[in-house]
């Protein structure tokens, strides 16, 4: 107690911390706080990227539809929609990284890293089929497109390592990096998306 007279065994008496490290103290159960916390701002970003990268992919999917008129426009087509669809997972990822910040939850931490699988996988496919389509027309889009879907492909390798070791340790420290990481390989993969998407 306060007046410091018991000598039993006291309970619940101290405060109890994230084991994420600092975060900030707000009530689970009043959520408009959260908007108010790192997580929350976080997640708010998230939202934000996802609208974004859903509106490239369809704007995406009418420029290929529309075009189609060189040899190569298959694979930078096939090239844009795998970038489309990497930024749409790597949103899912981010989101759930930010969610695992507020609700201190290994469930999303593994959700954020299984979403990364996916994520470098089409990134992956990206880069292949930017580059087929380079080497076959040396097109100046399509070697932009190669360009910017290796570098994504790089930094997603890194975010998915993060987000691993995150599962692992519970560090909000390799959290963020998978965040900071996963943004850099998001402008990247949107980046790809345009010059994939202008090329074919």
């Amino acid at each position: 107690t306060r007046s410091g007279r018991v000598t039993g065994v006291q309970t619940c008496a101290l405060p109890i911390y994230s084991r994420l490290g600092k975060m900030d103290k707000i009530d689970v159960y009043q959520p408009s706080q959260f908007s108010k916390t790192k997580g929350g701002q976080v997640m708010a970003e998230m939202r934000k990227r996802n609208r974004f990268v859903k509106i490239a992919f369809i704007v995406a999917i009418f420029v290929i539809g529309t075009g189609m008129s060189t040899a190569h426009a298959g694979d930078l087509g096939t090239a844009a929609i795998n970038a489309a669809y990497a930024g749409l997972y790597q949103a899912q990822s981010q989101e759930h990284s930010g969610k695992s910040l507020y609700y201190n939850s290994s469930t999303y931490l593994y959700n954020a890293y299984v979403y990364m699988n996916s994520v470098r996988a089409y990134a992956y496919d990206a880069r292949a089929y930017a580059y087929r389509a380079y080497y076959s027309s040396g097109s100046e889009y399509a070697y932009y497109a190669y360009q910017y879907a290796a570098n994504a492909y790089s930094h997603f390798g890194d975010a998915r390592t993060n987000a691993y070791n995150a599962y692992i340790s519970h560090k909000a420290s390799d959290i963020y990096l998978a965040l900071i990481r996963g943004s850099y390989a998001s402008w990247d993969i949107v980046v790809t998306l345009y010059y994939a998407a202008m090329g074919s």
